[in-house]
């Protein structure tokens, strides 16, 4: 299955109640080894009441979803929430160089979310952008990266620009298996309430507790990333630790906008 360079904007799903999806499939398993995409898509500017979620993939399969652009898309209602990225039990992924960005639920903001119990796979997560805030809610909750994978998983090169005034999460990667790597990630995490990382079968409450776990690699860097213009949506990072320090691999040449 193929679904690339689609663009879902202003579609409003319901004022005050009522939930919307996006781009959801489940069930895309293959009788051969075969790549389901995602790619190149851009989802602006939608909204729901209750609750809104943008890409959804479901049970078997193996897929690239890479270079989607997922902005400003909203659940308005008291008692929303917005999911971003939500996988479910898939095989091999392949995810790379997506934006999720300036999308928001009044309870909460959930930006990338993961559950694979199955084993014997590969999780690739490269050179990905979320930027979040809260909503107008005092006790909002922000998810940045929350992954609960069995696969081997290689964390590499993202970004988390990530706000809260209560509780959040930040870089959580759980897991029984060993990861493959976990480098070059950038971090500027503020939650006011307290915050969640994790790597592996290790809690931690706060990124340099997260740094020095002994998983992360030296390349892990917190600081503000330095956006071109957050208001046009331009999210190109401006500093040297994003822009020259992050390594390029052949499979991840091209950023969301197409740049090697």
């Amino acid at each position: 299955m193929e679904v690339l360079g689609n663009v879902v904007r202003s579609c409003q799903f319901g004022n005050n109640s009522g939930g919307g999806r996006l781009l959801y499939f489940g069930n895309c398993g293959n009788s051969g080894y075969g790549w389901n995409r995602i790619e190149d898509n851009v989802l602006d500017s939608n909204k729901a009441g209750d609750g809104l979620g943008c890409i959804g993939v479901y049970d078997d399969g193996d897929w690239q979803i890479n270079r989607n652009a997922l902005l400003l898309n909203a659940a308005t209602s008291t008692k929303s929430s917005f999911n971003g990225v939500y996988l479910w039990f898939l095989h091999d992924v392949v995810f790379n160089s997506n934006l999720i960005a300036r999308n928001e639920g009044y309870n909460q903001t959930d930006n990338f979310y993961v559950i694979n119990y199955n084993t014997g796979y590969k999780t690739e997560v490269r050179q990905n952008t979320i930027y979040s805030r809260p909503s107008s809610l005092s006790t909002h909750v922000g998810l940045g990266y929350y992954l609960e994978d069995e696969s081997e998983v290689t964390f590499v090169g993202n970004i988390l620009d990530i706000r809260g005034d209560d509780f959040g999460y930040g870089i959580n990667v759980w897991s029984s298996t060993k990861m493959k790597e976990l480098n070059h990630n950038t971090c500027y995490v503020y939650f006011a309430g307290g915050e969640q990382w994790g790597v592996e079968s290790n809690y931690y409450s706060s990124w340099a507790d997260y740094k020095s776990g002994g998983t992360a690699g030296s390349g892990e860097y917190f600081g503000h990333p330095g956006w071109a213009d957050v208001s046009k949506n331009d999210f190109r990072s401006l500093i040297f630790e994003n822009q020259n320090n992050v390594p390029t691999v052949a499979s991840n040449e091209m950023d969301i906008s197409g740049t090697k």
